[in-house]
């Protein structure tokens, strides 16, 4: 059973990473080490992860 809502989640999440990624690669700037804003979005995400993973175990396959 897949839970829609977590699938969402992680897709926005997604998008939201390559948004950050494909603008800084544009403009040169991911290149440079490691760019603030994209550490900025695996922290927030690497977060997100860690409380969902605390309260719910990992997501299956299906999710």
């Amino acid at each position: 059973m897949v839970d829609e809502s977590l699938r969402r989640e992680l897709l926005e999440r997604i998008e939201h990473d390559d948004t950050v990624r494909e603008r800084l690669a544009r403009d040169g700037s991911l290149f440079d080490g490691y760019h603030p804003e994209m550490e900025a979005v695996h922290r927030t995400n690497a977060a997100w992860l860690a409380e969902l993973v605390a309260r719910a175990g990992w997501p299956g396959r299906s999710a």
